[in-house]
């Protein structure tokens, strides 16, 4: 083992400089000065030894830039717990929520060191989510509506008025489109649940399409009267199903349901049954009720 490096006599009774190796030219007065400074190849030496330790290699500077920013994790894991709420209805709100947060974190992450890719994989994953919680919302509201429609009350406000069924002076009723075949029967003069006159249309509808569907979302059925489109009328009578129009029906089968109009005056009301589509609105049944 060699001795390291320092002051030492080297024989000749003064201090002389061993740099760990050699003897150097360099002599010690009698007494040595402790701030003196080393040889400089001692110091090279030195300064080699700090520079192993201080100095990263590219490996280091390599190793260090390779992993994600600590926010663009968080930014991922974010939007993926959005995203599962969005998927529920009813932890909906707590999906979107989450989903801007997560957004926001992306775009910040994104402009950070590191790895990329965790920011942009959860900054589609927030864009793909709030997508699919706008689907989720509206099939809630839709399914709603419907339900809303079949609760409608059926106990009587008022009492409506009876009527006699009203003669039709022309019609063109049966008519079938290949689809849907739409025959429009009798109607009755009765009263809305805030007493004013309603005309009420029975229809027959049959499903001839190959899916399941209803009557409200197969055909458009107006009423006219002295040229004017007619309101549609709540009447709470129990002998009128006001949701047999959202009832759905299998391919082949058939179903009466009803129709209330909110009458204007006394003259005579036209009943108009067209597709229900905005390319095609061909006309598939009519009649004319006389209501004076």
């Amino acid at each position: 083992m060699s001795t390291p490096a320092g002051w030492y006599d080297d024989g000749s009774g003064r201090q002389r400089w061993w740099d760990g190796q050699n003897w150097s030219e360099h002599y010690a007065d009698s007494t040595p000065d402790p701030f003196a400074s080393p040889a400089p190849s001692a110091l090279g030496a030195i300064a080699q030894e700090a520079r192993q330790f201080t100095t990263p290699g590219p490996y280091a500077a390599t190793t260090a830039s390779a992993k994600p920013h600590v926010l663009a994790i968080i930014a991922l894991v974010t939007a993926v717990v959005g995203f599962v709420f969005a998927c529920v209805p009813g932890a909906l709100i707590v999906g979107w929520v989450l989903l801007p947060i997560a957004f926001v974190l992306s775009i910040v992450a994104l402009f950070l060191k590191g790895k990329k890719w965790p920011a942009i994989v959860g900054l589609v994953v927030a864009v793909v989510g709030t997508v699919v919680g706008f689907v989720v919302f509206f099939a809630i509201i839709a399914n709603a509506a419907r339900d809303a429609f079949k609760d409608l009350p059926t106990a009587p406000i008022s009492s409506p008025t009876p009527g006699s069924t009203q003669a039709a002076r022309s019609s063109v009723s049966p008519e079938d489109d290949g689809k849907y075949q739409v025959e429009i029967g009798d109607a009755t003069k009765g009263t809305d649940f805030e007493g004013n006159p309603a005309l009420i249309v029975n229809f027959t509808f049959t499903n001839h399409s190959s899916e399941d569907t209803s009557f409200m979302f197969a055909v458009s059925a107006k009423a006219f009267q002295d040229g004017v489109e007619l309101e549609d009328a709540i009447v709470t009578d129990d002998s009128v199903d006001s949701a047999s129009v959202l009832k759905d029906i299998k391919p082949g089968a058939s179903i009466v349901v009803q129709r209330a109009y909110k009458l204007t005056g006394t003259s005579d009301v036209s009943v108009e049954v067209k597709k229900f589509s905005p390319f095609d609105d061909a006309q598939i049944a009519s009649k004319t009720f006389t209501v004076g």
